[in-house]
C-alpha cells in the first residue's frame, strides 16, 4: 500500500462538514490497521477480541474542547488528536496488550508517527484504563486537506464495562470527590477480576514440554507436545494439547504415525495451498496440527477439505466485521462518492471486494469485474435514467485509468491469457 500522500498547507476555511468528510476517509485506512490486528491475534480457537465502535467527534463536543483550550476555529480540527475515535475490545490483558502491539505495528507500517499511552499501567485517577494509540492520518481530497486525528482504545470486557457505566457521572462538569472515590474503588476490584482472569489465560496457554513417545504409543499428552515442538520449534500451550487429545478421544492414533505426517512437508503444503484458496494470511501452527489429526482420523481428502473450510471461516470472520463498515463509511451521496473517487481517496481493489467483483490471476494480479462494479455502484447509489448511463461512463474511465484489469468474465490477465494462446 502506498504511504499516505502527506497535506502541504494548512486550510483555514474547512468546515465541520469538510473535516468530518476528511475523517471518514482516515477511519477506512485506520480500520484496515486495527482489521490486520484482529487477524494476527492468535489462534481462532480463543476469542480475542472485537472492533466495537467508530465516531468522529461530533461538531459540539469539539467545539468545547476548543474553546477549553483556546484553539481558534482554523486549527482546532488539525489540534484534536481524537477527531476519529475508534475502540477494540479484547477479552483479556494479554490480548490488549498484544492487539496494541500489533495495531501500532500495522500504523507504522503505512508510514505513520505512532505514540501509545498506556492507562492500565498508569490508570487516571478516576480509575480509568485503558491502551490508547494516537496517530495523524493525513488526507487531501482536492483543495482540502488535514490531518485528521486519530485515537484507538483497546480495553479489557472488564474495562469496557467500567468505562460504559461510569460515562455518564464522571463526564459532568462537576463530579463530586466521592463519586471519583466510588468509581476509582470500582476499577481497582475490577482490576484485580482482570488480573485473575489472566492468571487462567496464562494457565490455560502455558507451554507443555513434551517426551519422545516409545515405539508404537498411543498419544498422549506428552508425545503430542514432542511431536509439536518437533514440527513447530515451540512448545504448544496446554489449552491446544487439551483440545487435540479431546478431539482424538477414543480414536486409536499411534504418535508416530502424526509426528510423520507433520514432518511431510508436502502436506503441509498442500494444506496450506488450500487455506489460502480464501485466506489472505498463512496458516497457524494450530490449524496444520488440526489437519494431520483429521487426515490421520479419516484420510488426508478430508484434512485438505478441512484445512479449505478453516481458511474459509477465518477469511469469513474478518470480512464480516468490515463489511457492513465499509459500506456504512462510503459517502452517503453519487455526487461525494465521484469527487473522491475523482481525487483518489477511494481504495478501488479494497471497494470491489466488498462488493464480490474482485479476483486475481494464477500470476497474482489483481482484476476486477469492471461491468460488475459499475453494476454495484449504480444499485448502491440507486441510480437510474440519465444518471445511470453518465455514471457509468464516468466509472469505466476510471477503471481504465486505474491500472486494473477488466476480469471480463475471465480468471487470467491478458498477459497469461497471451501465453496460454500461444502456447497452445
Amino acid at each position: 500500500m502506498a504511504e499516505p500522500t502527506r497535506p502541504k498547507t494548512e486550510n483555514p476555511s474547512l468546515s465541520y462538514d469538510d473535516a468530518a468528510e476528511l475523517a471518514l476517509i482516515a477511519e477506512r485506512q485506520v480500520r484496515l490497521a486495527v482489521v490486520r490486528a484482529l487477524a494476527a491475534l492468535g489462534s481462532p480457537e480463543l476469542v480475542r477480541g472485537r472492533l466495537d465502535e467508530q465516531r468522529v467527534k461530533p461538531k459540539a463536543s469539539i467545539e468545547r474542547k476548543a474553546k477549553q483550550r483556546r484553539w481558534t476555529p482554523a486549527e482546532m480540527f488539525e489540534r484534536c488528536e481524537d477527531f476519529l475515535g475508534m475502540r477494540m475490545v479484547c477479552n483479556n490483558l494479554q490480548d490488549a496488550f498484544r492487539a496494541a502491539d500489533l495495531v501500532q505495528q500495522s500504523l507504522q507500517a503505512q508510514g505513520l508517527k505512532v505514540e501509545r499511552r498506556d492507562y492500565i499501567a498508569k490508570p487516571v485517577f478516576t480509575g480509568y484504563r485503558a491502551i490508547h494509540i494516537l496517530t495523524r492520518y493525513p488526507v487531501t481530497v482536492g483543495k482540502r486537506s488535514m490531518n485528521v486525528g486519530c485515537e484507538v482504545q483497546i480495553r479489557t470486557l472488564l474495562q469496557d464495562a467500567w468505562a460504559r457505566l461510569s460515562r455518564q457521572d464522571l463526564y459532568r462538569s462537576s463530579i463530586p470527590e466521592d463519586l471519583v472515590r466510588r468509581f476509582e474503588a470500582m476499577s481497582n476490584s475490577l482490576a484485580d477480576a482482570d488480573a485473575l482472569a489472566e492468571g487462567v489465560r496464562v494457565e490455560i496457554t502455558r507451554p507443555v514440554a513434551g517426551k519422545k513417545p516409545p515405539k508404537n504409543a498411543q498419544i498422549s499428552e506428552s508425545s503430542l507436545a514432542f511431536i509439536y515442538q518437533r514440527a513447530f520449534k515451540e512448545e504448544p500451550q496446554s489449552y491446544l494439547v487439551e483440545w487435540m487429545l479431546k478431539k482424538i478421544a477414543d480414536a486409536c492414533v499411534r504418535a508416530d504415525a502424526l509426528d510423520a505426517l507433520l514432518q511431510d512437508r508436502q502436506f503441509l503444503a498442500e494444506g496450506e495451498k488450500e487455506y489460502q484458496i480464501a485466506a489472505r494470511w498463512p496458516a497457524d501452527d494450530s490449524r496444520k496440527l488440526e489437519w494431520a489429526i483429521e487426515a490421520l482420523l479419516r484420510g488426508r481428502d478430508k484434512a485438505l477439505e478441512l484445512a479449505r473450510a478453516h481458511g474459509q471461516r477465518d477469511w469469513d470472520e474478518i470480512v464480516a466485521q468490515s463489511d457492513s463498515e465499509m459500506r456504512a463509511t462510503l459517502p452517503s451521496a453519487w455526487n461525494e462518492f465521484k469527487e473522491q473517487l475523482e481525487y483518489g481517496s477511494i481504495d478501488l481493489h479494497e471497494l470491489a471486494q466488498h462488493f464480490d467483483v474482485a479476483s486475481e490471476c494464477i500470476c497474482g494480479e489483481e482484476l476486477i469485474e469492471f461491468d460488475d462494479f459499475i453494476d454495484a455502484i449504480q444499485e448502491h447509489y440507486s441510480l437510474r435514467g440519465d444518471e445511470a448511463e453518465t455514471s457509468y461512463d464516468f466509472l469505466l474511465t476510471t477503471l481504465n485509468d486505474s491500472g486494473f484489469e477488466d476480469a471480463d468474465g475471465s480468471r487470467l490477465c491478458s498477459r497469461c491469457t497471451h501465453k496460454l494462446n500461444k502456447d497452445d
